[in-house]
């Protein structure tokens, strides 16, 4: 699996829709992912199986509703910063 995750908007069928990886990030996310804790709209999360650790950010923070997801593994979950001060990616 992939070390990150990315949602992409698309305009079709004069709508936007999310594409890329938002149905694995969904699934993730619906049946896989424990949330550890929260901070600046992004979440921490602990895989049910691996452990491992994973952050659901919104890097495009400027669009509506915040933007595409991003879920990436989080190496040190101790020192986890979403984002750094002043940017959101």
């Amino acid at each position: 699996m992939a070390y990150e995750l990315n949602d992409i908007w698309e305009f079709r069928d004069g709508r936007m829709r999310a594409a890329g990886d938002a149905p694995l990030i969904s699934e993730l996310l619906k049946n896989e992912l424990v949330q550890v804790r929260s901070e600046d709209w992004a979440v921490l999360y602990r895989h049910k199986t691996t452990g491992q650790f994973w952050d659901l950010t919104y890097p495009k923070g400027e669009m509506h509703g915040g933007g595409p997801r991003r879920l990436r593994i989080v190496i040190d979950p101790d020192n986890w910063t979403p984002y750094v001060k002043g940017t959101q990616s």
